[in-house]
């Protein structure tokens, strides 16, 4: 039981020291919706947001709405990258339109080589990477989160004077339902069913199904 409690604080420490070691460089390319080659790199100056998500990720379409918020009241102090983590089932294409389908202003991009993620050890999505001006990596939150706790976070470690955040979280979720398409056609049977039982009477349903018998 010791041996395998020292291995697995071994193995944290091993992936932590490894984490650390990229923190400060964000030297990674990715490929930006022009279909150009860009690095994380020419972002420092101002601290960075990292948004490890997939096109197909239904979480990650909340957390899309979650950095709106954050977008809105920090889009001059506070640089944000929607960078997907799927490059063999996301293309530009579409990735570019899911940025449209959300209204997304925010920079996005697609992790070609694979390099942030293997260098940052992402393994849940969505999952947000926060760094300092420096390019120091200080917070990392894996699956979603409230823009709440992110904009605390950006106020209390980084200084950031930043407004209210408006978000409601309801409004958000019945946003993304009403996309869902199994959502949509599951709501239309039980709407279809209510309906049928308030117009039909049950006495109708009763007579036909004695005749038949």
């Amino acid at each position: 039981m010791q041996k395998l409690a020292i291995t697995s604080f071994l193995f944290l420490l091993l992936i932590g020291s490894s984490i650390s070691s990229q923190a400060g460089s964000l030297n990674f390319e990715y490929t930006d919706m022009n279909n150009q080659t860009k690095n994380l790199g020419q972002f420092k100056g101002k601290p960075l947001l990292v948004d490890a998500f997939a096109t197909w990720c239904e979480p990650c379409k909340i957390e899309i709405e979650h950095l709106k918020s954050i977008y809105s009241i920090s889009r001059d102090q506070l640089t944000i990258v929607s960078l997907s983590v799927s490059p063999n089932s996301d293309t530009v294409n579409k990735v570019k339109n899911f940025r449209n389908d959300f209204n997304a202003l925010w920079e996005f991009g697609i992790d070609t080589n694979s390099k942030f993620t293997n260098a940052f050890k992402v393994i849940f999505i969505p999952s947000l990477y926060l760094f300092d001006s420096q390019g120091e990596l200080v917070k990392v939150w894996e699956g979603v989160t409230d823009p709440l706790v992110i904009s605390s976070e950006l106020e209390d470690t980084l200084g950031l004077e930043l407004g209210v955040v408006n978000y409601n979280a309801g409004n958000a979720f019945a946003d993304q339902l009403s996309q869902n398409n199994m959502f949509q056609l599951t709501s239309a049977l039980f709407i279809l069913i209510i309906t049928y039982n308030i117009l039909v009477p049950k006495s109708t349903i009763k007579e036909s199904s004695d005749s038949t018998a």
